[in-house]
């Protein structure tokens, strides 16, 4: 038996079109009416999931039962000859022929004539929503949308969209806009909307999808009110790629309407989407999704990209600010050209982008980052600066509280870094920062609190806090749970970590370390070893910025008295740049001035 002629004979090849027809029309039907009933959205996706169930019962049922005029019979009891599948396939034929003039038509009337007198951002929300008491202002989070594409590698350009609606929407001084990150952490979870709206603590949620193949692009987008869980707006957008910053623009003006926000920036100005050629504006897409993933080898072919596209368009602002942020990011490069001349072309783009749009926070930001090694006096201006230009982005106040913390500055740490994990609550760096800062007060069930739960959304180096402050507390047998369970389940088997379970564990006594084992150690040695010498050592032989910033925090904190009081720690601080930042705002808490310096030690 051929299968192919069977299959033709006994009309599945039409009962399957008819099914995919009538379940196409089905689906226009369930949006119209999830719209008008106001029902939830999980309703949408219960139709979905029931025909895409019936799906293979039908294509069954069709191959075994045939119509006759007796009823349905199966079509092994049926003699060819008293088969009527050739009149049965001629009303299938009339049948499927009617349903597709029924769908062609509502296709035409909704892509042409509906669009003709709305235009796809005007579409009218079912309902229009103020803030809610208490609210300032509505509170919106932008999820990363779907890659529907058929090329699994268009990943970057479904990102790419949502992300530019976030930055337009967060450009709008009546809305408050989860940030990038903390929105993003939710990319690929099954999770309820009223759930990720309670985490990222706003009310309302825009999600949706892009579908791109080659120049065309298909954007659908939902905004949803998280304390009903039901669509405020929704369209479908069909366009080619050289119109995608206006369906950018679209889907805001949509948004700002449901939500009764006009779409002013700070200074009174409409925001709008920046508009350049398509094809460059898709490869700075493509870069920026590449040095998201912060490894070597992608961070360097983003740098590459994003070289074409300030080449191609030397008035793109942004552009210029990624390559700098790019040429800080690039080790590959700085291992091929040294540290100080990336730092060169960062600040080289930086100034170029200030020509063109001084009003752009990254700039300060790149700014903030290269004077950080060795004057952070200038670095907290650059980062004040960036939080006037931009007073939601979180960054900013994440960067500037570490450099408070590395300065002895507990309280302006803790205000910074709460406000930063405020703008971005699922942030796991920001939660690690405030674990760091809160060391310096000594409180270290809230430092476990706070560095466990960081290392839950991604920062294991959490850990490490964890096990710093239940040493502290004496609490050996909790520290050494901490660093079983780093090297268990996380495979954490660095030198380092074995270094400091032996040390835990006693099977290992400070005494028997050697210089090499010290070495290695670092100035972790401060958190392990009673004797300072060892640690006062590496830090007179460190140059400005040898020290990262938490381990250098850190030794502000309660319980290391003796290295505070030690002037090769002063020293340190005076060659870092630290203490002009002191003679500026004042010595933190404990510290004070004495003739030209300062010092720690007790009156």
């Amino acid at each position: 038996m051929n299968l192919f002629k069977e299959l033709r004979r006994r009309n599945v090849f039409r009962v399957v079109l008819a099914y995919l027809v009538v379940g196409w029309l089905v689906l226009q039907v369930a949006d119209v009416l999830v719209d008008a009933l106001e029902l939830p959205v999980v309703w949408s996706k219960a139709v979905v999931a029931l025909l895409l169930i019936g799906f293979i019962p039908t294509v069954v049922f069709s191959w075994v039962y045939e119509l006759t005029p007796e009823g349905l019979k199966k079509e092994s009891e049926i003699a060819s000859e008293q088969s009527i599948t050739g009149h049965t396939a001629k009303k299938l034929n009339h049948a499927i022929v009617f349903l597709l003039v029924v769908a062609i038509g509502l296709f035409v009337y909704d892509r042409f004539f509906l669009d003709t007198v709305t235009g796809p951002a005007a579409s009218t929300p079912r309902e229009v929503v103020t803030a809610a008491p208490g609210e300032q202002r509505p509170s919106v989070a932008v999820l990363a949308f779907e890659n529907m594409s058929a090329d699994a590698d268009n990943e970057y350009f479904a990102d790419g969209i949502s992300e530019e609606i976030l930055n337009l929407l967060a450009d709008v001084k009546g809305m408050a806009v989860a940030s990038r990150t903390s929105a993003f952490a939710f990319k690929g979870k099954e999770l309820p909307i009223p759930e990720i709206a309670a985490a990222l603590k706003v009310r309302y949620v825009l999600e949706g999808s892009v579908r791109k193949a080659g120049e065309q692009v298909r954007v659908t987008a939902q905004l949803i009110d998280a304390d009903t869980d039901r669509h405020l707006w929704s369209e479908t957008f069909d366009r080619t790629l050289r119109d995608v910053f206006t369906i950018q623009d679209e889907i805001a003006k949509a948004i700002g309407g449901a939500l009764q926000v006009e779409l002013l920036g700070e200074g009174g100005e409409a925001v709008k989407s920046e508009s350049i050629d398509p094809d460059v504006y898709n490869r700075f897409l493509e870069a920026r999704y590449l040095l998201r993933k912060r490894n070597d080898e992608d961070v360097d072919a983003g740098n590459r990209l994003l070289i074409d596209v300030v080449a191609a368009e030397p008035l793109f602002a942004r552009a210029h600010v990624l390559l700098g942020e790019a040429y800080l990011l690039n080790t590959m490069l700085k291992d091929l050209v040294g540290n100080e001349f990336a730092q060169t072309l960062a600040n080289m783009h930086a100034s170029l982008a200030h020509e063109i749009n001084p009003n752009l926070g990254g700039i300060e930001m790149i700014l903030g980052s290269i004077a950080g090694e060795n004057a952070p006096l200038e670095a907290l201006r650059h980062y004040e600066r960036a939080i006037e230009l931009e007073p939601m982005e979180p960054r900013p106040y994440h960067w500037r509280g570490m450099m408070y913390n590395t300065m002895g500055y507990g309280d302006r740490c803790l205000a910074d870094l709460e406000r930063a994990l405020e703008l971005d609550p699922q942030n796991p760096n920001v939660h690690f920062a405030l674990a760091s800062c809160v060391t310096l007060s000594g409180d270290w069930d809230r430092v476990v609190e706070i560095a466990t739960h960081g290392a839950t959304l991604g920062n294991t180096g959490g850990y490490g806090l964890a096990i710093r402050a239940r040493h502290q507390q004496g609490d050996i047998e909790g520290a050494l749970g901490h660093l079983v369970y780093a090297q268990e389940e996380l495979g954490f088997d660095d030198e380092v970590t074995a270094l400091v379970g032996e040390l835990l564990s006693g099977r290992l006594t400070e005494d028997e370390l050697t210089d090499e084992q010290i070495e290695t150690l670092g100035l972790g040695v401060a958190v392990f070893l009673e004797n300072p010498e060892p640690a006062l050592q590496l830090i007179a032989a460190s140059a400005p910025g040898d020290i990262n910033q938490s381990t250098l925090g850190g030794l502000f904190g309660a319980g290391y008295q003796a290295i505070q009081n030690d002037p090769r720690f002063i020293d340190y601080l005076d060659r870092s740049g630290i203490l002009d930042v002191w003679r500026e705002l004042g010595p933190p808490a404990g510290c004070r001035a004495v003739n030209e310096t300062f010092t720690c030690a007790a009156e």
